[in-house]
């Protein structure tokens, strides 16, 4: 993943005492808002503890969450831009299925990102319904 600095933003002030959490830059040309919006809930939850929430997406079975908390990391250092991350998160996942995926103006479903970012590659739990 290679952050450009094509947008920035103060990427420290809850940090700093602000208690707004911080959100993205909408891309009007290639609609954001579902992006944007998960972005901002992860990065504002992943803040309050970094190094917890480091550990927990390096360790998860998500290959997202993997990538995002790599791409936090470089956020919380200034090396990458929010809205940097949500482009390389929403190319990969467009890269996966263009469809579910697109870029312009066509939306995308907010409920479609996160079954892709939280789903699991390893079988977590399994039922078995029996009858007596």
């Amino acid at each position: 993943m290679t952050c450009l600095k094509k947008k920035t933003k103060n990427i420290h002030a809850y940090i700093s005492g602000n208690t707004e959490p911080l959100g993205l830059i909408w891309d009007s040309s290639n609609y954001s808002c579902a992006y944007d919006a998960i972005l901002t809930i992860l990065r504002n939850i992943w803040i309050l503890d970094p190094k917890h929430w480091d550990h927990f997406f390096k360790e998860s079975n998500s290959q997202y969450l993997r990538i995002l908390g790599l791409e936090l990391q470089k956020n919380l250092n200034g090396m990458c831009s929010l809205e940097n991350i949500c482009d390389n998160i929403r190319h990969i996942l467009h890269q996966t299925n263009s469809s579910a995926f697109p870029y312009g103006t066509r939306g995308t479903s907010i409920e479609s990102i996160l079954l892709s970012i939280l789903k699991s590659t390893n079988t977590i739990t399994k039922s078995q319904l029996i009858c007596s």
